[in-house]
């Protein structure tokens, strides 16, 4: 049961004996397909990535919502994040420009993206949709990505890029070996 929390919507506990210190991880981090799952599982999970991509693409509205890990709508509002008009008319941080709400507190973990890295983010998602529509004649195509190897920084896999590209020119999140495939840092 604990191995399936993700799926019910809980987040299992952390176990910091399994956490490594950020000095200690590998610039170019060894990429793991995914294997093991069962046929149905898998092809479930690449319609749950478009539905991902477009949600976020389509959907999402920046200005007013919250990427939250709940199962319901949660607004800039409810939190007390939405901007209250100022006399002067001059902004004031923090700017909230896309929020993410930490899931163990009520801190925004997007705070520190500006206004172009958010668009920058917004971007890879429309453009990651737009590849997923493209191929969706082929079922198989986004757990072909999920569970191939995903190319290592600098290296070409298949006729993909890696990621240097932007979103906005057609690369990005999906050129970039999957939902997956770019690592953290």
């Amino acid at each position: 049961r604990r191995e399936r929390a993700h799926v019910a919507g809980r987040i299992p506990p952390l176990d910091v004996t399994l956490m490594q210190e950020p000095q200690f991880l590998p610039n170019a981090p060894t990429y793991k397909p995914l294997v093991g799952a069962a046929a149905g599982d898998v092809s479930e999970l690449g319609y749950l990535a478009a539905g991902f991509f477009e949600y976020y693409a389509n959907v999402f509205d920046p200005e007013q919502d919250v990427a939250a890990t709940t199962a319901k709508i949660v607004t800039k509002e409810t939190l007390r994040w939405a901007k209250r008009p100022n006399p002067d008319g001059v902004p004031r941080p923090p700017h909230h420009f896309l929020c993410i709400k930490d899931p163990y507190n009520t801190e925004n973990i997007g705070r520190n993206l500006d206004a172009n890295a958010s668009h920058y983010v917004r971007s890879a998602f429309v453009a990651a949709h737009s590849r997923v529509r493209q191929e969706l004649a082929d079922p198989g195509f986004l757990v072909s990505l999920l569970t191939s190897s995903a190319p290592r920084p600098g290296e070409a896999s298949s006729g993909r890029t890696t990621g240097a590209s932007s979103p906005a020119a057609g690369g990005g999140a999906a050129d970039s070996g999957g939902a997956g495939g770019v690592p953290g840092g």
